[in-house]
C-alpha cells in the first residue's frame, strides 16, 4: 500500500508543480529544432533499409530496363546483319520511306514534349491535382494526335500498320 500512494503522491505533486517549474522555456525554445530534428531522425532510421533499397533501387532498375531495351535493339541489329549476310532475307521496297516517316513523327512528337515538359510546372501543380491530371490527359492525347496526323501526312497510311 505505501508503494502505492508513493507513487500517486509523486504523480499528484509533479502535476501541481506547474508547467513552468517542469521545462525550460529559454531552453525549449533555444534547442526545440534539435529535438524535432532527433525525433524524426530516429523515426526514419527504422525505414533505413527500405529508404536505401527504393533509393539504390530506382535508378538501378531505370538503367536495367535501359540495358535490356540497348541489348534488345543490338540483338535485332545483330539479327538483321546476319541474315543480310547469308541472304536468307531481302528488304522489299518502302522500308527506308517507312522508317523516313516513322522518325519525322519521332523527332515532332519529341519535340512537342520536350516543350511541354519545360512550359508547364509539373512540379509546382502538386498541389493542383485535378490541373495536374487535366493538363496530364491533354498532353497525352496532343501527343497522339501529333504523331497521328504526321504519319499521316507524310502519307502513311494507318491501316497498314494493323494486321489482321
Amino acid at each position: 500500500m505505501s508503494a502505492t500512494n508513493s507513487i500517486e503522491k509523486s504523480v499528484h505533486n509533479s502535476v501541481w508543480q506547474g508547467s513552468l517549474k517542469l521545462v525550460n522555456v529559454r531552453r525549449a525554445r533555444n534547442w526545440a529544432w534539435m529535438y524535432v530534428a532527433e525525433a524524426r531522425l530516429k523515426n526514419m532510421m527504422k525505414w533505413w533499409a527500405s529508404i536505401t533499397a527504393f533509393g539504390l533501387g530506382n535508378p538501378v532498375l531505370y538503367l536495367f530496363s535501359v540495358g535490356i531495351g540497348i541489348g534488345a535493339l543490338v540483338n535485332a541489329a545483330w539479327l538483321l546483319v546476319g541474315l543480310l549476310r547469308r541472304g536468307s532475307y531481302t528488304p522489299e521496297p518502302g522500308w527506308r520511306r517507312f522508317l523516313l516517316q516513322i522518325l519525322i513523327g519521332c523527332i515532332l512528337l519529341a519535340m512537342f514534349l520536350v516543350w511541354a515538359s519545360s512550359h508547364f510546372d509539373w512540379i509546382a501543380m502538386r498541389a493542383e491535382r485535378y490541373t495536374r491530371i487535366g493538363m496530364l490527359v491533354a498532353v497525352m492525347v496532343a501527343s497522339a494526335l501529333i504523331y497521328g496526323l504526321s504519319l499521316w501526312a507524310s502519307g502513311m497510311k494507318l491501316r497498314q500498320l494493323v494486321r489482321r
